[in-house]
Order: structure tokens, then sequence, then C-alpha cells
């Protein structure tokens, strides 16, 4: 995936094609991030994240900090009800601005982290002020005269417009596996069961569900647990509301936003969509039906060879464990020999759609080499 063109460069006097087509955990509180500074210099673009306190805006200020980005100028925006609220950003400390009195000329580049409605409301105003945008939210995944940009879409020629979409947490899981299979021996149905945790309901998700769990467990100290997040709790597995037979909302976007990632608009692909009662992280069952036969060597090596991907042999990961955050973790790859494929995905959505987000803008390189990994397994001797 090939970045936005021209982001290092100072505001241009008159539109310019910008998008090349190609491609955390959440804390419980706003982020402390000392880590190494940033280069800065006169290509680096000025900045402004917009919706710095969520899950994903978390997750893109680490990855800032993780990787020193260069910039001439970081502005985190927020609600007016977090604006002025102090954030310290490499041992600086950075207030939060309101974004509705925020001026977006002072900027080159905006980096939606936000709600679809507060998207829907601010990206035109950067767009009018002139600002290369980036939007993570489901706003204008679906719409066909913005480009969607992540791991695993096909490469393309320069797109002429400055605003691109990125996918979301579930589809930056599957995408970078589904794209190369599909590429190599074509791929007609997709049955996907997503595994959904906490953290993908937003930053205060992780706490609202520990304190649930512990009132559910008889605990005195337990605080009162929060209605905010209906769609989680403890100790049980809860789908996404029937639509009357058909795939519920987030079933149908996932579906769609797929198709138009890979440039597959006849995919069928059917998916269930399952909220746990974990943290962090999320995990994925695949079964691929494919128009040539699979041979399995050939697909592990295949996805051995992915960017961003760690194929694991033997035990599966645990997608709750503390690292790695930014791969997507393959295992129990297994193919019969009549054109199937079963895989088990594990990853962790924030950091994925953070750096589907950073990549997409120019301000991180392509995703690394794939990893080889395993794990001891008595059980199973080999691959």
């Amino acid at each position: 995936m090939a970045p936005l063109d021209g982001l290092g460069a100072s505001r241009p006097t008159q539109a310019t094609p910008l998008i090349t087509q190609a491609a955390s955990r959440p804390a419980q509180a706003i982020p402390r991030l000392t880590r190494a500074a940033p280069r800065a210099d006169q290509g680096s673009p000025r900045i402004a994240l917009v919706g710095a306190t969520g899950a994903v805006g978390t997750a893109v200020l680490d990855l800032i900090a993780d990787h020193a980005l260069p910039h001439r100028g970081l502005r985190l925006l927020a609600s007016a009800r977090s604006a002025g609220r102090p954030v310290t950003v490499r041992g600086e400390d950075q207030l939060l601005l309101d974004t509705a009195e925020f001026d977006f000329t002072t900027v080159d580049l905006a980096l939606f982290c936000t709600p679809e409605s507060v998207s829907a409301r601010w990206v035109p105003t950067a767009r009018a002020a002139g600002v290369r945008a980036v939007d993570a939210s489901a706003a204008y995944r679906l719409d066909p005269s913005t480009p969607l940009l992540g791991s695993g879409s096909p490469s393309t020629g320069p797109t002429p417009v400055g605003l691109a979409a990125t996918p979301g947490g579930l589809t930056a899981l599957l995408a970078p596996v589904l794209g190369p299979v599909a590429r190599r021996w074509g791929l007609r149905r997709a049955v996907v069961s997503g595994y959904q945790s906490a953290s993908a309901l937003g930053l205060a998700a992780p706490a609202e569900l520990q304190e649930s769990t512990r009132a559910a467990l008889g605990d005195p100290e337990a605080g009162s647990p929060g209605a905010e997040h209906p769609g989680i709790r403890p100790f049980a597995l809860l789908p996404e509301e029937d639509a009357d037979g058909q795939p519920g909302q987030q079933e149908a976007a996932l579906a769609a936003e797929c198709r138009r990632l890979l440039g597959l608009p006849a995919l069928d692909l059917v998916a269930d969509c399952i909220r746990v009662p974990v943290l962090h992280g999320q995990a994925a069952a695949l079964w691929l039906d494919c128009a040539e036969p699979v041979d399995r060597a050939e697909l592990l090596a295949l996805l051995g060879e992915l960017p961003g991907a760690a194929v694991h042999h033997g035990t599966a990961p645990d997608p709750t464990a503390d690292a790695p955050h930014d791969l997507v973790q393959v295992s129990r790859v297994r193919a019969p020999g009549d054109g199937t494929a079963l895989l088990w995905l594990t990853g962790d959505q924030l950091r994925l759609t953070a750096l589907n987000l950073l990549r997409t803008a120019g301000l991180l390189p392509a995703a690394p080499p794939a990893q080889r990994l395993r794990r001891p397994d008595p059980a199973r001797p080999g691959p």
C-alpha cells in the first residue's frame, strides 16, 4: 500500500494529487509518552490528531512516540469537554484543543480517529481549509469517491483527491491474508467468525467490563458498572443483534469493506461478529473457498512472506497476550486439498487500525517482512 503523496510538503496553493493507492492498547487515562523525540525538518507535515483521547487516537499517539515520527508540529484535538486538559507527549505537556474552535489552516494533515458522526461533521471542514485528511471511522469507507486504503489492498495508480479512508479493526485483521490468497488461488467465498474484545467499543469499555465482572462475582468494593456499552457483558458471548434473518449492521459493513478494499466486488463473504468478555485483542476463524486447489505447503509459504504477519506453528497465539501488537498473527492453517482453507487470525485491532492510518498518511513505511514463529506444543510434533 502506497501512502498519501506529498504529505511532507507545506500547504499547496492549489489542489494536488496526493493519494497513491496500494495501505495500543487503550489506557484508562490520557497517556504519558516519554520516548525519543521526533526528527523535524521543512519537509515534515504539521499534523492535527482529531480524537486524540479516544482508543484509536491513543494508539496513534503510541505509534508516533514509538517511531519518533517526524513532524513540524502536532496538535491534539478533542471535544469541548476535554479541551484544556494536558497530555504529556515525549515528556512535554500539550493542551487538548477544542475541535470546534480549531483553525485547520494551521496544519497540513488531519488524522481523524473519531466516531463516524464526528468525522462526517469535521472532515469537510478540514478539506475546505485545504488540509489532507485520513479518516479511520466508517464515515467514508463505502463512499465511492473516497479511496479505501489499507494493508491487503491491490496497488493502483495515484488518485487525485485529498481524503482517504482506512478500514475497521476486523477488516484490518482479515484483509492482509484475504488479498494475497485471492490473488493466488482466486477467492469465491469466505465465511468469517469474528471475536471482538471490549477495547473495540472504546477507551472506557475495558474498565467498564472490569467493574461489571467484579460486581458479578460479588465483590463488595466493585464500582457501579456503567451501561454505556451494553454490547458486552461478563461471562457472555454476544452476537450482533438479529436483523430478521439478514446480516447485522457490523457484519454487513465488514463484508462491504472487504469487497471494496480488496477490489473484489463479487466476493461472497458471510460474517458473524461476536463480542467476547476480554479486555483487549481480536480473533477471527476463516473458512475460504478458492477457485483452485490450495496446497497447504504453498499456502504456508505464501503466508510466511506476508508483510506485517507472523505465522505460528504449534500452539496458537493468545490474542490477549502483551506482544506483539503490530502483527496479524496466523495459526491453525489447514488445507484439505479440495480448494478450501481454514485459518485462525489474531491481532490488536487498535494498533492495526492506527498502523493503517499512519501508513496511508505516509508517516510510516510499509509493514515489515513476515515473521515465522514456533511455540512448543508437545501434543503436535510438527507444523
